[in-house]
């Protein structure tokens, strides 16, 4: 089976995969790397009680040929709307 490297880049910084993980298919790379950024992402809402730190997590999958994957995944808060005022002129009747 084929030998996968699962390189993490998280603000900036890349943690290299140096053991890697025999796979048998690109569906399993794609799911292994889809599982492990759920499961970083989860651990990382839940060690900072809800306001994540890691606000995007990227994995380059490689094996002995190069870079076969690329996966992103990352949390962004939504701004609450701006405060909408209306302002209602009523004209005088002549």
């Amino acid at each position: 089976m084929p030998l996968y490297y699962f390189d993490l880049i998280t603000a900036g910084e890349l943690s290299p995969d140096g053991e890697g993980t025999e796979l048998s298919s690109m569906d399993d790379v794609q799911n292994e790397a889809a599982y492990a950024l759920a499961d970083m992402l989860r651990d990382d809402v839940r060690a900072t009680v809800g306001n994540p730190t890691a606000r995007d997590l990227t994995i380059v999958v490689r094996d002995a040929t190069g870079p076969v994957l690329h996966a992103t995944a990352g949390l962004a808060p939504i701004a609450p709307p701006p405060e909408v005022r209306f302002r209602v002129s009523y004209l005088a009747e002549s």
